[in-house]
C-alpha cells in the first residue's frame, strides 16, 4: 500500500473541501429532503436581513450597513456549513471557515468576546477536520471519498464528554467576569456565553473526530444558547441563523446515525 505524507493527505483533502466542482457536486447530489432544508433556510436567513432593530423599534427594510452586510454573509455561510456538515460532505469545512472569519467581526462588534474566541477556534479545527476526514477516507475507503464515515461514543465516553463540559463551563464562566483580554469592557453575559462556547468547542472536537449523535445533541445546547445570546443582543440574522441551525442538527442527527448503521452493516 502506498504511504501518503500529511502534507499531502491535507492537499488532496483541501481539493475535495474548496475546488469548485467540489463545491457544486456536493449541492447537486445532497439528499433531497437537505436540499429542500437548504433552499428553505437561506430563504429565511436572506428575509432576517429586511429586519432592523434601533431605538426599540422593528422596521422592514434591508439592513446596508457594514454590520448588517456582514451578519447576512456570515448567516448565508453558516447555512452552507451545518446543512454540508449533516449531509457528512467534506465541503462543509470550506463553507465553515468563510463562516468563521465573518462571524468573529459581528460577535466583536457585539461585545460578545466568548464568541470571538470560539468562531477563531473554528477557523484553525477546519483545517483539522478537512486533514482527519480523508486521513480515514484515505486509509479505510468506503463509498464516496468526499464522505465522512461515523462512529459513536462509548457509555463511558458519554460520562467523561458530561464532566468535561461542566468543568469548562465553569472555568470558562469564571475567566469571562474577571478577564478583559480583548477590550476593557467584560463579556455582559459569561456563564451564558461559557456555556455556549463549551459545548460548541467539544462538538467541533467531536466533529473533527467523526462521531454521530454526541456532536449533534451539543450543538442543540450550544444552538439554543446562542438564540438567547443573540435575542439579548438582538440581531435578527443571527437569530434567525441559530434557529436553522437547530433545525439542521436533528435532520443530521438522523443521517449521521444512518450513515453509521450503514457503515456497521458493510464492515460486519
Amino acid at each position: 500500500m502506498v504511504t501518503s505524507s500529511k502534507w499531502d493527505i491535507f492537499k488532496s483533502g483541501w481539493q475535495l473541501a474548496s475546488h469548485p466542482n467540489q463545491l457544486v457536486s456536493a449541492i447537486k447530489n445532497m439528499r433531497k429532503p437537505l436540499l429542500i432544508e437548504l433552499v428553505v433556510l437561506l430563504i429565511l436567513q436572506v428575509c432576517s436581513w429586511f429586519l432592523i432593530f434601533n431605538n426599540h423599534r422593528i422596521s422592514i427594510a434591508p439592513d446596508l450597513t457594514i454590520i448588517g452586510i456582514v451578519s447576512l454573509f456570515s448567516g448565508v455561510t453558516n447555512i452552507m456549513s451545518v446543512v454540508l456538515d449533516s449531509d457528512g460532505n467534506m465541503t462543509n469545512f470550506f463553507w465553515g471557515m468563510l463562516n468563521n472569519i465573518t462571524y468573529v467581526y459581528v460577535s466583536f462588534n457585539a461585545h460578545l468576546y466568548g464568541e470571538v474566541y470560539l468562531y477563531t477556534y473554528f477557523f484553525i479545527s477546519q483545517f483539522i477536520g478537512i486533514y482527519s476526514w480523508n486521513k480515514r477516507n484515505i486509509e479505510h475507503p468506503i463509498g464516496d471519498k468526499n464522505e465522512v464515515q461515523v462512529k459513536e461514543l462509548s457509555a463511558r465516553g458519554w460520562v467523561l464528554l458530561t464532566i468535561a463540559v461542566l468543568i469548562s463551563w465553569v472555568i470558562l464562566a469564571m475567566f469571562l467576569q474577571r478577564v478583559p483580554l480583548i477590550t476593557p469592557t467584560l463579556d455582559p453575559h459569561p456563564w451564558i456565553d461559557a456555556l455556549s462556547t463549551v459545548v460548541q468547542v467539544i462538538a467541533q472536537i467531536l466533529l473533527i473526530c467523526r462521531f454521530s449523535s454526541s456532536q449533534f445533541i451539543l450543538w442543540i445546547i450550544g444552538n439554543t444558547l446562542e438564540i438567547i445570546l443573540w435575542t439579548v443582543s438582538f440581531n435578527p440574522i443571527m437569530i434567525m441563523l441559530f434557529i436553522a441551525c437547530n433545525v439542521n442538527s436533528f435532520f443530521g442527527w438522523y443521517v449521521w446515525n444512518q450513515k453509521l448503521k450503514q457503515q456497521t452493516e458493510i464492515e460486519s
